[in-house]
């Protein structure tokens, strides 16, 4: 009797230790699978505005095209052709072809244009017609615009589908979600991740976590799938708990750990408490006259220095700051400790200049205006000296908007740079309407100097535009000889990368202004002609400046 007695009590008490257990491990499946569908639903809506975006800006370039009467392939016809591929980033190649179809000639003069993979599908007003192309370099995809005009012939525009299917994939789900962007007759246009080579089939059979948008304006749609493996391993600590059992005591704890254990502290929790203990801290890139062989100055590049020793780059996690607004917080911490760090050197040295990144919610209202008053009013690193970057690799929401904060931050003597040049939305609408008063050429440009690449004339244009519009010309990413010359040539004032030096620790960059404080700004040879720049900064080889205080040494 007693061990029938112990038996009933060991069984109602593993029942009732079991409950609990079953009960939070069915709870998190239907937590994880609810949240499954909203992420699918959020990416996809995402990712197709974005395209909208993208393509509609587009279509305004072959409709500006055709209203300057672009139709043929003079000298007058190409270039109009030219500026319009360097003012709209997102598009690859602009060309007339004829009313057979055939390619008469593209803005770079060939006639090698890409060809369609798809049948040709009308856009919502009917006056835009769309299809898939494939690279024949890459094998990649990508979507052409056209536009057919009163002569019979048409004005066709290019736009490779990494640039239209950006990864905007949450960080914990990469891995094993993806998603295409195609168009209503299937055909893919682009994919996510980037390089991903996915077919119809690849979404045939729907997994229980997909999300779907169409456009209202063109005839495409996204599709973006998060496969039941990747949802179901995100159960595997309440399964584990789930089936240990025990004492209603021990479940309740194993309950509350797998939880934890499960979901852990959200990526925004980790930032903020990031910033709360002064995690993220300033690298300084030297930036140098290329002219003069000087250093003029730094761009500052946010590192992460956890609590455990790891520094961890932007890219891990400036994306999700963006998003979720701590960006500000963010860049408000990293603008005391610069000048806390550099402000007895910057004294001493009015001449350098100090640029900062912003993003494009700084520019919603005059709140960053008052933040630099208040960081850099009592300081001795003057207004003057700084420069604030404005990248065009996210839109600006309004441009009247941000060119007030842009001529207010003019207005206390900072200068204000577009970071990024032709690589994302503004083009040159921003030039033109925030009134910018330094370009800085990406090193997606740079990188086609000395190539065969048609991207190469991209920064010519570049130059001269700037030049033209009495702005300064900033390079970046300059890591070779030849690249440097080219620059010079161009009249080029300044640049910045990794022949001159890495993004330096602030102890380190404050060793470097000293250094070549000490070593003067311009070398001259027995003639009185300025050197090489290279020789003038002495950055060069193992007795470089730069090279040298990247590896910790001090510089003499």
């Amino acid at each position: 009797m007693l061990r029938r007695r112990r038996l009933a009590i060991g069984l109602i008490g593993l029942l009732c230790a079991a409950t609990p257990l079953i009960g939070v491990y069915l709870l998190g499946l239907w937590h994880i699978r609810t949240e499954g569908h909203e992420i699918a639903e959020m990416v996809a809506q995402r990712a197709i505005r974005r395209a909208e975006r993208i393509i509609g800006r587009s279509v305004v370039t072959l409709t500006e095209l055709e209203l300057l009467g672009v139709k043929g392939c003079s000298l007058r016809e190409l270039d109009m052709m030219r500026r319009s591929v360097y003012a709209n980033f997102a598009v690859k190649e602009v060309a007339v072809t004829g009313a057979d179809g055939t390619t008469l000639c593209n803005h770079t003069g060939d006639v090698a244009a890409i060809r369609p993979a798809s049948a040709p599908a009308d856009s919502a007003d009917g006056a835009i017609r769309l299809r898939t192309v494939l690279f024949p370099d890459t094998d990649s995809p990508g979507l052409m615009l056209s536009l057919r005009l009163a002569s019979g012939r048409a004005l066709d525009a290019v736009i490779p589908g990494e640039v239209i299917a950006t990864d905007i994939v949450p960080m914990a789900l990469r891995g094993g979600a993806y998603g295409a962007l195609v168009l209503n007759d299937g055909s893919v246009i682009g994919a996510m991740p980037a390089g991903t080579r996915l077919t119809p089939a690849a979404f045939a059979d729907q997994e229980p976590f997909t999300g779907r948008a169409a456009s209202d304006q063109f005839p495409i749609s996204f599709t973006f799938r998060v496969p039941t493996a990747l949802i179901w391993e995100e159960t595997r600590p309440l399964r584990e708990w789930a089936g240990l059992g025990g004492a209603l005591a021990s479940a309740i704890i194993a309950c509350g750990f797998a939880l934890i254990a499960r979901r852990g502290p959200s990526e925004s929790n980790l930032i903020r408490a990031g910033i709360e203990r002064g995690e993220f801290v300033p690298h300084y890139q030297p930036v140098v006259d290329i002219q003069r062989g000087r250093l003029v100055g730094c761009e500052v590049l946010i590192r992460w220095r956890r609590a455990d020793g790891t520094v961890s780059m932007p890219g891990a996690f400036i994306a999700h700051a963006e998003a979720t607004g701590l960006a500000l917080p963010m860049t408000l911490g990293l603008m005391r400790k610069v000048r806390d760090e550099l402000e007895a050197a910057y004294a001493a040295r009015p001449e350098l200049k100090l640029s900062i990144n912003l993003f494009d919610d700084h520019f919603e209202d005059l709140q960053i205006v008052e933040d630099v008053e208040t960081i850099f009013g009592r300081s001795r690193i003057r207004f003057d000296q700084l420069v604030f970057e404005v990248t065009e690799r996210q839109p600006l929401a309004d441009l009247e908007r941000a060119r007030l904060v842009i001529q207010r931050l003019q207005d206390l003597g900072a200068r204000v740079a577009l970071d990024d040049a032709g690589t994302g939305h503004g083009g040159l609408a921003y030039l033109q309407e925030l009134g910018m008063d330094v370009v800085k050429i990406d090193k997606l440009f740079i990188d086609t100097i000395g190539t065969d690449r048609i991207s190469a004339p991209v920064v010519d244009s570049l130059i001269k535009l700037a030049h033209d519009l009495g702005m300064e010309v900033i390079a970046e990413g300059v890591e070779r000889i030849d690249q440097l010359q080219y620059l010079r040539m161009r009249d080029v004032e300044a640049a910045q990368g990794h022949l001159f030096a890495p993004a330096l620790p602030g102890a380190t960059f404050l060793e470097l202004v000293r250094a070549t404080a000490e070593a003067g700004t311009v070398a001259e040879d027995t003639d009185g002609a300025a050197m090489d720049p290279l020789a003038a900064f002495r950055i060069g080889g193992e007795e470089g400046l730069g090279r040298r205080a990247s590896q910790g040494r001090t510089p003499s």
